[in-house]
């Protein structure tokens, strides 16, 4: 796997089964561009991910938020990545963005229905 920290390419070997389990989640997505942003979160961070397969591609573009799908992808690559360059990602975090776009849908049906 190849990433990129400050402008300097990294380079870490990736067991089969690691790479297994990846394919196996994106195995089920459809799409081959993921594009997802928490807009309740105003400065943060923008995160690309992409993932090759042999039968499939997919880039996710993260802007201030993160899923079920990246995450699962996340916690199998931090378990290569040095202490000090894990990507941030956690149950919370999902939390987080699937309560703000929830109170977000209240907001605008109770907008709707004035």
């Amino acid at each position: 796997m190849t990433y990129v920290v400050e402008n300097r390419k990294c380079t870490v070997e990736i067991r089969q089964s690691s790479l297994d389990s990846i394919s196996n989640i994106v195995s089920v997505i459809n799409d081959t561009a993921i594009f997802k942003s928490n807009p309740c979160i105003m400065s943060g961070a923008v995160s690309y991910l992409s993932v090759r397969t042999r039968e499939k591609r997919l880039r996710l573009t993260l802007v201030n938020t993160i899923d079920l799908t990246s995450l699962g992808i996340i916690r199998i690559l931090n378990t290569y990545l040095p202490a000090g360059e894990k990507i941030r990602a956690s149950d919370q975090l999902v939390k987080r963005a699937e309560d703000c776009l929830e109170s977000l849908r209240r907001s605008f049906r109770h907008s709707t229905n004035h």
